[in-house]
């Protein structure tokens, strides 16, 4: 195979074969380049065999930087490689062990640890807790009552937040379910009678029809249906929501708990400065809706305070501290000035003492 300029790699044509005969009859000798200021535009300075040693030259300078590119090695073009069966079957059964080795730890710690994987139990009350789960020592013995749940039920129990997020779960699983179905159904049949030679997974994809085939109408028409149906389904979903988030405003959640305060609280920003607190707001609003305003809080952006406030904050957890130690060890404590404390899970250390700095005692 040669290589052109212009058309890449190609087999030679009969015209080229005759030039490169009487090139090799003729072998042109080296010669310099000219400047381009030198030439007139239309014009060509030497003879045409000179310019056909140019352009000779020329190719095999590229033919020469393509054999050192990846993929373009002695003269062909390499296409992309296609994953092995063996691949793709040492990535399910990795997947496989994963899946099954966070189901069996999740197994284990949530019968250890149950506070945390069941603390429903304890911070909500008995008339929350409507579905009942059955203790057994059989693993996924929990499945079965899950699956018979109701979503009334799971919103109940778990608030408008949960409930959205596993239907969004069901929706993402209802795309690519009946995706995948009906890819397998119509076009894996499709794409295999393309004969086009194409090996290993190409052979149920589209390399495997060729150009202008009819069977291209196949995956066409394929991508409008599944694109309706993706519509449609997020269409119902975003009707759902709007539904129930509109009963969620006139009437709370489905356990029947409603906080008017939560359910009529505006936020007001760009406050002038007037009106830049508690009293002179709720007056402001009380005058354009007598009788009606519940409270008026302002919330002030005070970030040298904010940092005051902490630091007071942090002095005042340290004092206690020292006096906690010196009445539980009977030892004075000591502050250092001007040194760090480590902080690890929310617990300060005293102060590091290799560190210089100056005692003070607390009195």
């Amino acid at each position: 195979q040669m290589f052109d300029g212009a058309a890449g790699f190609g087999l030679p044509s009969p015209e080229r074969l005759l030039q490169i005969q009487e090139d090799q009859q003729h072998p042109p000798q080296e010669q310099q380049y000219y400047p381009a200021a030198e030439q007139q535009p239309g014009h060509f300075n030497g003879d045409l065999n000179t310019h056909r040693g140019h352009y000779y030259e020329d190719q095999n300078f590229y033919n020469e930087i393509l054999s050192k590119m990846h993929g373009f090695g002695d003269g062909e073009v390499n296409g992309a490689t296609d994953v092995g069966v063996s691949d793709a079957m040492a990535s399910f059964g990795f997947n496989s062990f994963l899946f099954i080795f966070l189901m069996v730890t999740y197994e284990i710690v949530s019968r250890m640890v149950p506070s945390v994987y069941r603390s429903r139990k304890l911070h909500v009350s008995d008339d929350s807790k409507v579905v009942d789960i059955p203790h057994s020592i059989l693993p996924l013995s929990w499945v079965p009552a899950v699956l018979e749940t109701s979503w009334m039920t799971v919103r109940k129990c778990g608030g408008l937040d949960s409930y959205f997020f596993l239907r969004f779960i069901r929706m993402c699983f209802r795309i690519t379910f009946v995706s995948g179905l009906w890819g397998m159904i119509v076009l894996w049949p499709v794409f295999a009678t393309g004969n086009q030679g194409a090996t290993g997974w190409y052979f149920f994809s589209m390399a495997n029809i060729g150009n202008a085939s009819w069977r291209l109408w196949f995956p066409t028409c394929f991508m409008i249906l599944l694109t309706i149906y993706v519509l449609f389904v997020m269409n119902e979903e975003f009707r759902h929501y709007l539904d129930l988030r509109m009963q969620y405003l006139a009437e709370g959640d489905a356990a029947g708990e409603l906080n008017p305060q939560a359910q009529h609280s505006l936020i007001v920003e760009e406050l002038p400065r007037e009106l830049r607190s508690d009293t002179a707001l709720y007056e402001y609003f009380d005058k354009l809706f007598p009788g009606q305003v519940h409270s008026a809080r302002v919330v002030l952006n005070i970030p040298d305070l904010e940092k005051v406030s902490a630091k007071r904050k942090r002095t005042a957890r340290r004092l206690e501290k020292s006096i906690a130690y010196h009445e539980a060890a009977g030892i004075r404590g000591t502050h250092v000035v001007g040194t760090k404390r480590c902080t690890f899970l929310g617990i300060e250390t005293f102060p590091i003492r290799s560190f210089k700095g100056k005692f003070v005692e607390h009195d």
